[in-house]
This record gives C-alpha cells, structure tokens and sequence, in this order.
C-alpha cells in the first residue's frame, strides 16, 4: 500500500481532484466534438465521474454517472364526502358518507442515475492539443460512415442492375 501517512493522504486527495478535472475537462471536449461515435456519448448538463481500478496499461476507466430526473403521473380516485346533509339529490350515501369519487392525478418527481464506463487512453489526457485530435479523429470516423454508406449504395445499386439483367 502507498498511503502511510497523513502527507500522502493530502497528495492521493489533490491529485484524485485535479485527474478528476482533467478526466472531465477531456469528456466535455469529446462530447462537444465527437459526441455519438463508436457509440459514446456524454450525456448533455451535469454528469459526475468515479475513477475505476486501473485493468489495462495506459488507460484510465472512469464510470459517468448520467443524473435523470423521472417525472411519474397516478391517476387517483379521491372520495367527494358528504358535509351532513343526509342524501345527495336521488343518491344514497354509502356508510363512510362518500358522495361520489372524482378523478384527480397526482405527479410525482424522482432523480436516478445512469452509468456507464469509459476507458481513455491516459496518453489523450496529456495531449496538449486533445481537441484538435479529436476533431481528426472525427473527421477520419467520417470519411470512414461516408465510405461505407457509398459502398452500400455501389452494392445495392450493383444488385438491382443484376436483377434487371436476369429478368430481361
């Protein structure tokens, strides 16, 4: 263990925050940039971040925690009682001297949390130009969607030619 004294403790705290600076500083420049590729994607607002046990060599996996708040809708049947009057109209009171049940909703908010882990390759985090990297690298992801969309196009173009050859 490395931790054996107070100083060390004080360093292992600073240091977790300012990695966690630097993790979430590089997540908010891939979100901006390449958001959605390889299946990634930050979420939008305010999201937290919790540092994995080290499993590969230079890279860093940190779970994202993804705050969600979920608003649910009851609909309720609440009693409409009666103030003493007896009977209502034609109506007969039932024994509790609940006139009738109206219909009411009722909301109710909860807050859940969404995670996922990621894994960066710790050489990103040093990059001193992280965001131009990016930007190529979602560039290249690009080109490489655009090629494949125009191969599939050339295929399926390739096969209705076949079918119109075979079938004249």
């Amino acid at each position: 263990m490395s931790i054996r004294f107070e100083g060390d403790v004080v360093y292992a705290v600073n240091a977790q925050r300012d990695l966690g600076e630097m993790v979430h500083a590089y997540l908010v420049a891939y979100r901006d940039i390449c958001n959605g590729m390889n299946g990634v994607t930050i979420p939008r607002g305010e999201f937290f971040i919790e540092f994995c046990q080290l499993k590969e060599h230079g890279k860093l996996s940190a779970r994202i925690y993804d705050r969600v708040e979920i608003t649910t809708e009851h609909n309720v049947k609440e009693p409409v009682y009666d103030l003493g009057s007896g009977t209502f109209g034609s109506q007969e009171l039932d024994p509790e001297g609940i006139l009738y049940y109206r219909d009411s909703t009722e909301y109710s908010r909860s807050t859940h949390y969404k995670n996922f882990v990621v894994t960066i390759p710790i050489a990103n985090l040093f990059d001193d130009d992280y965001r131009a990297t990016l930007r190529q690298r979602k560039m290249e992801h690009d080109k490489q969607l655009a090629e494949q969309a125009r191969q599939a196009e050339i295929a399926q173009a390739e096969k209705r030619l076949q079918e119109l050859r075979s079938a004249a």
